[in-house]
């Protein structure tokens, strides 16, 4: 990797952190946010939201969601959940309160607050997606340091279309990937110089 790719590469990361500092989303509420971007994403694209419910819980989301009296249910193949269509209020009606039906404390990555929710609603999908593959590699050795200082993380870097280096998101095709090894006091929330 060229000097000039290596720069090109660290803005991708202040370009990411800077976002999500823009947008307000931290390791505190990233997880409840992205819950709720990936059923939007899937109502965009399919126009509905694909949920289940066990056999046993169907009385319980009657009463606890009263759109769900009536709706159409199936079984894909043997599996024991019902199937149904939502639309993406419903969809967030359901995480926002499925601890209910569980009879469950929610920890804290099942809060659902109204800025969440509508910070979900707001953002550009694809910008969001693009910026979190990078702001999640700091945070995921940011986490992993401090359970154990000396630990070193690895991250698959990959050329894109346009020939430029991306961290990846999912598994890209082996023969376009290079396994790079990162430390965290060479890439931190504050290292890279973007001079």
């Amino acid at each position: 990797m060229s000097l000039p790719e290596m720069k090109r590469l660290a803005m991708r990361f202040h370009e990411a952190l800077d976002y999500f500092e823009r947008e307000g989303i931290s390791q505190e509420n990233e997880e409840p946010l992205s819950t709720i971007v990936y059923r939007r994403q899937e109502f965009e694209t399919k126009g509905f939201v694909s949920e289940s419910v066990p056999e046993g819980k169907l009385p319980r989301y009657r009463e606890l969601f009263p759109w769900f009296e009536g709706r159409s249910l199936h079984r894909k193949y043997d599996h024991l959940d019902w199937n149904f269509e939502a639309n993406l209020d419903e969809a967030i009606d359901i995480i926002r309160r499925a601890y209910l039906a569980y009879d469950r404390v929610p920890d804290k990555t099942e809060m659902y607050p109204d800025s969440i929710v509508d910070l979900a609603k707001r953002i550009d999908i694809g910008e969001y997606y693009s910026a979190r593959r990078y702001w999640a590699t700091i945070a995921y050795l940011e986490q992993m340091v401090s359970h154990d200082p000396e630990y070193y993380s690895a991250n698959y870097l990959y050329r894109n279309a346009d020939r430029e280096w991306e961290v990846t998101r999912g598994d890209p095709d082996p023969s376009l990937t290079s396994y790079v090894g990162i430390k965290l006091d060479l890439l931190t929330l504050k290292a890279w110089s973007k001079a």
